[in-house]
Formats: C-alpha cells, structure tokens, sequence
C-alpha cells in the first residue's frame, strides 16, 4: 500500500517547520506521496521570509532544493 496516497501540499502547510518536517518524514519514508509545485515553494518562502526575517532567504532555498531532491517526483508542473 506504499504510497497509494497522494495529497498536494499548500503553502499554509509547507509554513511551519514542524508540520514540514513531519510530512517530509512521512513522504520520504512512504506512507503518502506529496505534491507541490514551484508556485506553491515561492509562496511558502516569501511568507515565512516576511515573518520571520532573521531565517536567511538562502537557508530556505536550501530547504526548498532538499525537498525536491528527498521527495522524487513531488514537484508538479502545469
């Protein structure tokens, strides 16, 4: 049943790092495939960024680039 679900992950999800962190978890040891598109990454980094200044814009590039590197086939396109 691994991976039989698929949800696609808003930005309101992606925001706080705890709940990123615990449906990253969940994605990469497949219990559920996430989704997300470029759309919703730029959304997600300019409002935490706006929030919360101190956190550099690069360390959520970073973050960003893992996602889509630890979640194959998690950004959608189109």
């Amino acid at each position: 049943m691994e991976g039989s679900l698929c949800a696609f992950l808003d930005a309101s999800v992606l925001y706080p790092a705890s709940l990123r962190t615990l449906l990253m978890g969940l994605t990469v040891n497949g219990v559920f495939q996430a989704r997300w598109s470029a759309h919703v990454h730029e959304e997600w980094i300019r409002a935490l960024h706006r929030d919360r200044p101190d956190i550099p814009l690069e360390r959520l590039t970073r973050v960003r680039a893992l996602m889509d590197r630890e979640a194959e086939d998690s950004l959608v396109t189109g």
